[in-house]
């Protein structure tokens, strides 16, 4: 039974009877006591500085500081407090007017509205030109609001905002508005204005309130001369914190509509795995241009990690990199690792692990670049490998070694399915002696072909068995500086088909290896490191003789540098004897990888030895500042002797990251042969997160996300590297 009070005295609501007396005791103000509590049941407190109770109306008109309390609600959810100047209650029919303006406050939440109707009894309420506050967010100048049995509350021709000034610098206008304090935020018709500018339209609009974001899409403007205008959003699901969902819609004015999506699922102990795909038919063409691409882990038994003798382990994984032309990536998701596909490959697999053995049933599928289309080079379907962990037979003092292998392969060579078995037995023994290691191995290898085609491609011939013999011997040597000197001797002998014989009418003599190689590892200090490598080919051809500058490789010669974390150097050359200088790559980055760094690079390559590419990379965000920028320039230097012939630029790109009092915007212009492209983004500030630069080696990863959820959202190719929320 719900309670009234006056002042700072309860009054516990009586039948009607008593309702007139108590009138007359609120008219004349006086109360001496407190009374009794209203009890445990759901009921309302009423506190005022006047009440006048209306018997003919059965009404009490409270004024002056009026508060109204909900105790006791059977959902156990906070109750609301209506704080008010003037009210009138009906007690017989549980509702309450508020005449004017009148704050209602659930629990953390709170909204202001005028000239409110309250219904106690199912709960309900409707308010005119609300505001209202829910978290980071304020609902302004709504036509009405109403007020369920449940949490729900529905706003009409509304508009809110998260920016904190009293004129907002943007704001949502929605034809119709219900949120779920704690929960959620849902709309339709909704309209981005920004400084009552319209400038975006939604269908629908969705954020979460909670502590947990699930729900979000990015929104992303550009330009480029391919594709002309675009609208690129990216809607992000977290469904459970290991499971997350992309969905992209993306609009080109000269190309149409494209749609794709993606799925992530992390569970190291059990599955890890992703898949992207992308598809657009282009405006205008019969192209429809398609990209697939991820892999997975995902372990089906395991008895193997208990510690049991016989445990076995059994898992599948797969890995997927398949486009519809070259050129798919360097058109739609520039920034990934693979923006030129030069091959596209599928493959998938089942393995049996035990401590002594490995069986693994797969299939492979391999496409390489062939102008502007793809030429299959090889397909196995499927394939069987085996191998076991070295082992001791006969109590001998020898490791054995075996692997087999069998397949069902397509390839360009053969353009149908051959049937192939292999299997090599491998026995080697180590030694060490005065700072000095020995491995001598030998080996034979057999290989089976199963009824291949004969020359012509129209009979059949008896199966084929190729055997290999061979063998290795390596020493290594502990050297000055901390290194180590490297001595291989490799030989391979391979046996005519179907015989014991040397291979000797073929051009090769029958000797597919005799090679010695030779490396040396320095590394003086903790922070630099130096490889030297070649390799020597002792073997003649029925083709011709060999001089020394045919059987030598090229020497090649790595060096790194890194004496901190911001600062690395890493030098590549490759060089032949009487061919000269094959290749050269020189890499120096100065700063912090997740901020200010500067990055410069050169390489020359024998193909053009006159060219010189210089690639020159510039991160800049001052401490302190809401700016920051990243620039890269791609030159090209032609040199005659040591004078500069021309100077060529073949790639530009300019990032500006500009932060003000509600936005995050990113503008990106890329310029380089076959791409003149202009993106801007704009992202509203509310539950964003930490910036941060995600460097060139976490980008190369082989299923990291085409699109980054950061401005841009267009992709690796056109995501920028800071990771910004976007409430769009």
């Amino acid at each position: 039974m719900p309670g009234i009070a006056a002042g700072n005295k309860t009054v516990r609501y009586l039948p009607r009877f008593a309702l007139a007396c108590l009138a007359a005791v609120f008219t004349a103000g006086a109360f001496g006591y407190d009374l009794p509590d209203a009890g445990g049941s759901p009921h309302i407190n009423f506190e005022a500085d006047r009440a006048d109770y209306n018997r003919a109306a059965d009404s009490i008109k409270l004024s002056g500081h009026v508060k109204l309390k909900e105790v006791g609600r059977p959902d156990e959810l906070p109750g609301r407090e209506l704080f008010g100047e003037e009210f009138t209650v009906y007690p017989s029919s549980t509702v309450a007017v508020s005449s004017g303006g009148v704050l209602v406050k659930e629990g953390e939440n709170a909204f202001y509205g005028e000239d409110g109707v309250f219904d106690w009894a199912v709960k309900s309420a409707t308010l005119n030109y609300v505001s209202a506050s829910y978290g980071a967010w304020r609902v302004m100048d709504s036509e009405m609001m109403s007020l369920s049995s449940g949490t729900e509350q529905k706003y009409r021709k509304v508009r809110i905002t998260s920016c904190n000034l009293k004129d907002p610098h943007y704001y949502i206008k929605l034809n119709r508005l219900s949120v779920i304090p704690g929960r959620r935020v849902y709309g339709t018709g909704a309209v981005l204005y920004i400084d009552n500018v319209p400038v975006f339209y939604m269908p629908v609009f969705y954020k979460p309130l909670g502590t947990e974001n699930p729900y979000v899409t990015y929104v992303a403007m550009g330009y480029d001369k391919r594709s002309g205008g675009s609208l690129k959003t990216t809607t992000v699901y977290k469904f459970n914190p290991r499971f997350t969902g992309k969905l992209f819609l993306d609009y080109f004015t000269n190309l149409g509509i494209g749609t794709g999506s993606e799925l992530g699922y992390k569970d190291p102990a059990r599955f890890n795995g992703s898949v992207a795909g992308y598809y657009i038919r282009e405006n205008g063409t019969a192209n429809k241009r398609w990209g697939l691409t991820g892999g997975y882990w995902w372990k089906l038994r395991d008895t193997l990690s208990g510690g049991e003798p016989d445990g076995e382990l059994y898992y599948s994984q797969a890995q997927f990199r398949l486009v519809s032309d070259p050129y798919f990536n360097n058109d739609f998701f520039r920034s990934n690792p693979y923006a030129v596909s030069p091959d596209a490959n599928a493959s998938a697999a089942v393995v049996r692990q035990t401590r002594k053995t490995l069986l693994r049933v797969s299939y492979i599928k391999q496409e390489t670049m062939s102008g502007d289309e793809f030429v299959k080079t090889y397909e196995a379907r499927p394939r069987l490998d085996f191998n076991t962990a070295p082992f001791q037979a006969l109590k001998l003092p020898v490791l054995n070694t075996v692997t087999a292998s069998y397949e069902s392969a397509q390839t360009q060579t053969t353009g149908y399915y051959l049937s192939k078995a292999n299997a090599r037995w491998n026995v080697d023994k180590s030694f060490y002696a005065a700072g000095w290691s020995m491995v001598p191995s030998v080996f034979y290898d057999e290989t089976v072909l199963l009824s291949p085609y004969a020359a012509d491609f129209q009979s059949r011939q008896s199966d084929q068995r190729i055997g290999r013999i061979g063998g290795s011997f390596s020493l290594r040597h502990n050297i000055f500086w901390g290194g180590t000197a490297d001595l291989k001797q490799t030989f391979v002998r391979r046996f005519s088909t179907n015989t014991f014989t040397r291979d000797a009418l073929a051009d090769d003599r029958g000797s597919e290896m005799n090679q010695l190689s030779y490396s040396n590892f320095f590394r003086p200090s903790r922070d630099t490191y130096l490889i030297f490598s070649s390799s020597y080919d002792f073997r003649d051809l029925r083709s011709g003789a060999r001089d020394f500058t045919d059987r030598i490789s090229p020497f090649v010669l790595n060096f790194a540098y890194t004496p901190r974390p911001e600062l690395t150097v890493f030098f590549n050359d490759t060089y032949a004897i009487g061919d000269g200088n094959q290749a050269f790559s020189f890499q120096a980055d100065c700063g912090k990888v997740e901020g200010n760094r500067m990055g410069l690079g050169l390489s020359n390559y024998k193909n053009d030895p006159s060219s010189y590419i210089v690639n020159h990379t510039f991160n800049w965000f001052p401490q302190g500042r809401s700016w920051g920028v990243q620039a890269g320039l791609g030159y090209n230097i032609r040199m005659r002797g040591f004078e500069a012939e021309s100077l060529s630029l073949y790639s530009k790109e300019l990032t500006v990251y500009k932060t003000f009092h509600d936005f995050n915007t990113v503008w990106n212009v890329r310029l380089r042969p076959g791409v003149q492209a202009f993106n801007f983004n704009i992202n509203l500030r509310f539950n964003t997160v930490k910036s941060r630069i995600v460097s060139e080696r976490e980008a190369q990863r082989f299923w990291y996300p085409w699109r980054d959820q950061g401005p841009g959202a267009t992709g690796p190719a056109d995501a920028n590297p800071a990771v910004q929320a976007n409430p769009f």
